[in-house]
């Protein structure tokens, strides 16, 4: 696996979940710039804030297009975009681990901000 440098911080790709890497660009800007905010994200992303929050918090499912046009607009290689729509299009296991999965990525959201925020 191979480990790329965006935004300033090490993210794990192309298996890493998407999710995590806009938690983790979010999670630096604000750490450059205090006054930044995840409306201000949304509006660089092109899209609505109440939505980004919902694919942040996994509360909306994030499409082959949806990576597509949100890691296009973070220039992201090609390969980078293949590897994480093949991540989010993988079946979604057993019953229950999407919630378990949510869980894990809160948590990774939670240790990002932690670690910005130190």
């Amino acid at each position: 696996m191979k480990t790329t440098l965006h935004g300033g911080l090490g993210v794990q790709s192309p298996h890493s979940s998407f999710r995590i890497l806009l938690r983790s660009e979010l999670g630096a800007r604000c750490a450059r710039n205090s006054r930044y905010s995840l409306r201000a994200f949304a509006k660089y992303l092109g899209l609505d804030h109440a939505t980004l929050s919902q694919l942040l918090r996994g509360k909306r499912r994030l499409t082959e297009r949806t990576i597509r046009t949100l890691g296009t607009r973070l220039s992201l290689s090609p390969d980078q975009l293949a590897g994480y729509i093949a991540n989010e299009t993988l079946d979604a296991g057993p019953p229950g681990m999407e919630a378990r999965l949510a869980d894990t990525q809160r948590l990774t959201g939670d240790i990002v901000r932690l670690v910005t925020e130190w």
